[in-house]
């Protein structure tokens, strides 16, 4: 009815793209990540010429498709509106044994309060997890709400991570508890059973407040080696990590902040190759002004020294020194089947940390790529 400015309408799709089911929502709606697929829908649209207080009822079905890289294998979304106010009536996705739902609505001045919960979410099935090149197993299951206006609301993502296996070893479980606002990314996270635990404030803006605790007991950071390829070498090693560390700035971030972070034990093993240290290794910042004190490790034959005093992100002032069989350090370069040698290494670091002088020398006695 033009006269009256309104809409009504009805239809039908027995296939039709996601791609151009988003198109139509560009300006009210993006989505934040990829978004593939094709299904069916079925539309009834009343309303005025303005598609924030229009009064609809959606409901699509998709098959096959991908969310961020991760492919499913169903999808069936159903949406009601009146006047503007949309709510979701039904929405999941599902691969496998794994589900996604999600409850929620929207306001016609673009506010949205939208809960999704993700449950029995295989890694081993993850297309992004298969991508580390490591042999990688567990459940995960999640929790994330979405408020605020639709085009830059406020993240909370809640989950657990457990019967975790990394080329076949087993790990207690994580949980983590992370927030994204315009400001900053928020949270606490439990990693391995406690075994390393953290809680962080990360600013976005030089205006936002910056913190970051530590606390390792005898964690087993080698998990990390699969993070960057390493993962077919993570039987190889034994590594374990106790310390802490408390750092803070009202603003600037980390390179203007405060506090102290201590290493009461560090051990990294491979074979008969390992490194360890003998006194606490300890960083000390004041308004980003930082010196480590006792950082050394030492075995057999092979040490490791960073000494650094009064440095900061403008002015570094670093000195590196060692001496170590490369075997031990191959999980730095995973992608090479063999590495080995010994490496002996003096240089100085200054400058800014953006682009740093480097000033020594480096070799390598007996060495094999």
């Amino acid at each position: 009815d033009l006269l009256k400015h309104r809409i009504a309408a009805r239809g039908q799709a027995n296939t039709v793209d996601v791609q151009d089911m988003l198109a139509i929502f560009p300006r009210r709606f993006q989505m934040p990540v990829s978004f593939t697929g094709t299904g069916s829908m079925n539309v009834v649209v009343e309303g005025p010429f303005a598609l924030g207080q229009l009064s609809y009822d959606l409901d699509a079905t998709l098959f096959p498709g991908a969310v961020a890289g991760e492919s499913f294998d169903h999808a069936e979304v159903s949406l009601h509106s009146d006047s503007g106010q949309m709510r979701v009536e039904k929405a999941v996705i599902t691969k496998n044994k794994s589900q996604i739902t999600a409850t929620g609505e929207g306001r016609p001045n673009g506010d949205i309060d939208v809960k999704f919960h993700g449950s029995h979410f295989l890694l081993e099935e993850s297309e992004n997890v298969s991508l580390l090149g490591a042999n990688i197993a567990g459940l995960l299951d999640f929790d994330m709400t979405l408020k605020g206006f639709v085009l830059t609301p406020d993240v909370r993502l809640t989950g657990k991570l457990t019967q975790t296996l990394v080329e076949e070893q087993e790990f207690p479980e994580s949980d983590f508890d992370v927030s994204f606002k315009k400001e900053s990314i928020s949270g606490t996270t439990s990693i391995a059973g406690g075994q390393l635990k953290s809680e962080f404030i990360l600013p976005l803006n030089e205006a936002a407040p910056f913190h970051l605790k530590l606390d390792a007991d005898k964690w087993n950071y080698a998990a990390l080696f699969a993070l960057v390829g390493g993962g077919s070498l993570l039987n190889d090693y034994e590594a374990s990590l106790t310390g802490q560390m408390d750092l803070h700035s009202d603003h600037g971030g980390l390179f203007a902040a405060s506090g102290e972070g201590v290493i009461d034990q560090f051990e990294l093993k491979r074979g008969t190759l390992s490194l360890t240290n003998r006194r606490p290794m300890r960083l000390n910042m004041h308004n980003g002004v930082t010196s480590l004190t006792d950082f050394t490790l030492r075995g057999a034959q092979s040490f490791i020294e960073v000494k650094g005093h009064d440095f900061t992100r403008d002015r570094l002032n670093v000195r590196l020194d060692g001496k170590v069989n490369l075997r031990l350090l191959q999980f730095f370069v995973p992608f090479l089947e063999e590495f080995s040698g010994q490496a002996n290494i003096g240089v100085d670091i200054a400058g800014k940390v953006e682009t740093p002088d480097i000033l020594g020398t480096a070799t390598v006695e007996n060495g094999y790529v």
